[in-house]
């Protein structure tokens, strides 16, 4: 049995392209763009929601999750 994880780069590139613009629009958020608010709370939220929002956004970036065999 052999899996194909060739997928793995362009699924990193679009996890990254996603955290990088919801991460951008929390930090310039009016609540949570404070220095009130600390930025390891800010990226967790950031991380959380891009993990959230990823499985919405798979096709788009047209990545075949299946296994060669």
């Amino acid at each position: 049995m052999t899996i194909d994880i060739s997928f793995l780069p362009a699924l990193a590139a679009a996890y990254l392209l996603i955290f990088a613009r919801i991460g951008a629009t929390l930090m310039l958020l009016p609540g949570l763009g404070e220095l009130s608010i600390p930025p390891r709370m800010r990226l967790s939220a950031a991380l959380a929601l891009a993990i959230l929002i990823m499985p919405l956004h798979r096709s788009a970036y047209r990545v075949d999750l299946t296994m060669s065999g």
